[in-house]
């Protein structure tokens, strides 16, 4: 009965289920699949107290939180020595300066309460708007406006006491730093700005 009621229940929301889990990794199919099958995994576990009729409700909340969660471990996981930072450059300047970006915001996204961190993991990775982000979660739209605005308040103080002087602004062009002129060298002037002397004339003898 409860595997009858399983495929059931995989038949009916597997597919939308999966649309949406790939909205919520960025289009990458394959995490979305594995998202997929541990949602199904413990839609089968819950099965006994499963009603049908919240069952779309309560496979979205679950795929939800599994999609932030897996965004939250790959967001503390340190950098790994790789081809990023080099297909960055190649990339361009823009590029280079996202993934500083990422860089710095990871510990900082790490120190906001979970309902700001889950808003804006809506809002700028997943690229939701503000109604589809509030449908999402389950919260006023005015709360997620709310929430986005203290979170980015927060993070633009964090991010100042860790990097008040970022190098980041002089990547992708803008003049180049200056340097400074040694005072015991001074620069040297071409030698068409100096007078020669002129030859004294010679007296005659007598």
């Amino acid at each position: 009965m409860e595997d009858k009621r399983m495929r059931a229940l995989y038949a009916t929301h597997s597919r939308p289920l999966l649309s949406s889990i790939i909205r919520w990794t960025s289009g990458d199919r394959q995490a979305a699949e594995d998202l997929l099958q541990e949602t199904m995994l413990r839609a089968w576990r819950n099965l006994p107290t499963l009603e049908d009729a919240s069952a779309r409700a309560w496979l979205l909340t679950v795929a939800r939180r599994l999609a932030i969660d897996a965004s939250r471990s790959r967001a503390a996981r340190p950098a790994e020595c790789g081809d990023e930072p080099l297909a960055a450059i190649a990339a361009g300047p823009d590029h280079v300066q996202q993934v500083l970006d990422r860089a710095l915001l990871a510990p900082a996204l790490a120190g906001l309460p979970h309902p700001q961190r889950d808003v804006l993991f809506h809002v700028y990775y997943l690229r939701s708007t503000m109604r589809q982000t509030a449908e999402t979660l389950g919260i006023p739209e005015g709360t997620v406006k709310t929430r986005t605005r203290h979170a980015l308040r927060t993070l633009r103080g964090d991010l100042a006491e860790q990097n008040p002087h970022p190098l980041t602004k002089n990547i992708g062009g803008g003049p180049a730093p200056c340097t400074r002129r040694s005072p015991q060298n001074p620069p040297s002037r071409p030698d068409h700005h100096r007078q020669s002397p002129r030859p004294r004339p010679s007296r005659g003898n007598g």
